[in-house]
């Protein structure tokens, strides 16, 4: 697997090193998911995280969350401001990283307190072997950001069902990111499908790395290993209903005993897109 680990760090690069300024702001996907309630905007008079959205289903049994951030005003200080323990790697890295990785956890920290109430306190989301959020007993997640917005999605586990929870945000690729990962992430065929609807190609490129990478987010738990963009493919889109369909490959899905068709919604506004795989099984 190290050869698609380094495969999928080159796509990762190429995105993150993309033409898109480091300061620019976009609006928020507005989400209507079925089942979940109309978000609500909270304006946090904070220098470096803002306009918070929150989506919640019924009973608070999930919660949604999006933000936005600003890179250019993290100070170490805010960690201890919002009680986020921050690990060696992350105190090593870049000032971007640490940025996105805080904004993500302050998100993360809501919706637990949302979900777990007074109990949320006694609760870490710390970093598993591959990066990945290590979710405490009785909840499932997944993070995502930009440069400058984060979500989260939040739900209560449960032992009788198994679920996919997977959730990505992407800037809209640059045609030079396009060009560097021709024929990584998706073939003609899977491209076809999107822009016969009129997307073009760098919005349906983007939004198939995006659904993709919450498939594999949503699986993850489950394969703990990362996977080949080639091992999933886009075989539907339902325009209308802001839905793509993607089939895992066969041999990951016999190997690991796993559904092999899997819903993606996704959200779209001008220069970004939103996927989401949340399914129980």
């Amino acid at each position: 697997m190290a050869l698609v680990a380094r495969t999928r760090q080159f796509v990762l690069r190429n995105i993150s090193g993309g033409s898109r300024c480091q300061n620019a702001m976009d609006n928020l996907p507005v989400c209507d998911l079925a089942d979940w309630s109309h978000g609500e905007k909270l304006e946090w008079d904070h220098p470096f995280i803002s306009e918070v959205w929150i989506y919640c289903q019924p009973n608070l049994s999930g919660v949604l969350c999006l933000c936005r951030f600003d890179a250019n005003e993290l100070d170490e200080d805010f960690y201890r401001y919002f009680d986020i323990t921050r690990p060696q790697a992350i105190r090593q890295a870049v000032v971007k990283r640490q940025a996105e990785y805080l904004a993500g956890r302050i998100l993360v920290q809501h919706a637990l307190r949302l979900i777990l109430g007074d109990e949320a306190a006694s609760f870490t989301v710390k970093s598993g072997t591959h990066g990945q959020p290590d979710w405490p007993k009785g909840l499932i997640g997944s993070i995502s950001h930009t440069n400058s917005q984060a979500t989260c999605l939040v739900v209560r586990s449960s032992n009788s069902t198994r679920q996919f929870v997977g959730i990505d945000i992407e800037w809209y690729f640059s045609a030079q990111t396009y060009r560097s990962i021709d024929g990584i992430v998706h073939d003609n065929t899977e491209l076809k499908l999107l822009t016969d609807y009129g997307v073009n190609p760098l919005e349906a490129s983007t939004l198939i790395f995006s659904a993709k990478e919450s498939l594999f987010k949503s699986v993850f738990m489950y394969v703990n290993c990362y996977l080949n963009f080639h091992e999933s493919r886009v075989i539907r889109m339902d325009h209308l209903g802001k839905l793509l369909v993607l089939e895992l490959a066969s041999n990951i899905a016999g190997k690991f005993n796993l559904p092999k068709r899997y819903e993606c919604q996704f959200r779209q506004t001008e220069k970004s897109v939103f996927t989401i795989v949340f399914i129980m099984e």
